[in-house]
């Protein structure tokens, strides 16, 4: 599953990263993987058929995300069961239009998760970590390796519509699933940019830069792996050897991603106007007198950068966010028609992606999700 298997980077390096309270803490590539073993062997001990769905309770974080792929791992189906929506949601058209889903063989529980479940015999529980870190490095030795993300033998369930239909339950392959994350890398790797169905929003007079993708992404994403479009960024990020973090509150996308620093961004149009609202409360915030000196020096080492580098410098270039964002590179929107959700972003954030170099990426603009 992971460029970090392959030798990119080892098994002591941080995969999962959660909040415990103010604390960032994060789980290894060994960790993940020993975790995602005892599942996958939890499982096995219920003798499931291959291909059986497997039930989880999907909570935005490493216990969860361990949970679906030990159950992919072994051969069978992952449903991750979204817990209902709040008030926020359903005032924003948040609200979740689909059928219910199907009816599974068997229930991974996660750890410290109660179990509701009347028949004992079908319900397995994921172990927990071994160990969670702040601050350093694990050391583990990565003695179950995760396998490639097309070696997975279970594929997982997802709901969408087709041709406008009515949304309804069907699983994409392990095959599927690869295939589709493996475009999505090539079309981050290859920039976002303009396209026939996305005319570029930077006003005249603006250029676009294009700055130089660390080899390693950093992605905070606000998502729901049982959408088309989720479930792609979520095996994306893990294909890429991701520092992953993922955010259950699309309303604090934009602080944790601030705090984060991340090269990519996902989620849907509030969790973008929430970036976007972030970007803009620290610019503002660096108007004071010492942060305004700094700026200026920025500034100027970038125009000395430019004028080295041949290119123009100045009021028609792109500008970077302060330091919190001024990694960041693409940002994912996701919603689409086929997952019932709204894809919509003012016209002031696009511009302000757009002037900052950052690629926004719709299921029509490329982030191709069904």
């Amino acid at each position: 599953m992971f460029g970090v298997v392959s030798g990119t980077f080892g098994p002591e390096q941080p995969l999962l990263f959660f909040l415990d309270g103010l604390d960032m803490r994060w789980r290894s590539l060994a960790t993940v993987a020993e975790q995602v073993d005892g599942g996958r062997r939890a499982l096995a001990a219920l003798g499931l058929p291959a291909g059986a769905v497997v039930a989880f309770t999907w909570r935005a974080g490493p216990d969860a995300v361990a949970a679906d792929l030990a159950i992919r791992a072994g051969g069978w189906t992952a449903l991750p069961l979204i817990r209902d929506v709040g008030p926020r949601d359903a005032e924003t058209g948040g609200e979740r239009h689909r059928p219910a889903p199907p009816e599974a063989a068997a229930r991974l529980l996660l750890p410290g998760e109660a179990d509701a479940s009347e028949e004992p015999a079908r319900v397995a529980r994921l172990p927990p970590a071994a160990t969670e870190l702040s601050g350093r490095r694990d050391r583990g030795e990565l003695d179950a390796p995760l396998p490639a993300l097309a070696e997975l033998g279970g594929g997982a369930l997802v709901c969408s519509a087709v041709a406008g239909g009515a949304p309804a339950w069907r699983t994409a392959s392990p095959s599927e699933i690869a295939d589709r994350a493996a475009a999505l890398a090539d079309r981050l790797a290859g920039g976002g940019g303009p396209s026939a169905s996305r005319p570029d929003p930077v006003p005249a007079g603006w250029r676009r830069r294009r700055w130089a993708r660390p080899s390693r992404p950093v992605v905070v994403a606000c998502l729901d792996p049982s959408t088309p479009e989720g479930r792609l960024v979520l095996d994306w990020a893990l294909a890429a050897g991701s520092a992953l973090y993922l955010e259950p509150d699309a309303w604090a996308l934009g602080g944790i991603a601030g705090w984060c620093r991340p090269t990519v961004v996902a989620g849907d149009s509030r969790g973008m106007a929430s970036v976007a609202a972030e970007i803009r409360r620290r610019e503002a915030g660096s108007s004071r007198i010492v942060s305004r000196v700094g700026a200026l020096v920025a500034e100027g080492l970038r125009r000395l950068w430019d004028s080295v580098r041949g290119e123009r410098a100045g009021a028609e270039g792109t500008r970077r966010p302060g330091p919190p964002f001024g990694r960041l590179r693409t940002a994912l929107l996701l919603g689409s028609a086929e997952s019932g959700a709204r894809v919509r972003l003012g016209a002031d954030d696009l511009t302000l992606f757009a002037c900052h170099g950052v690629d926004l990426l719709t299921p029509q603009s490329g982030l191709q999700a069904s």
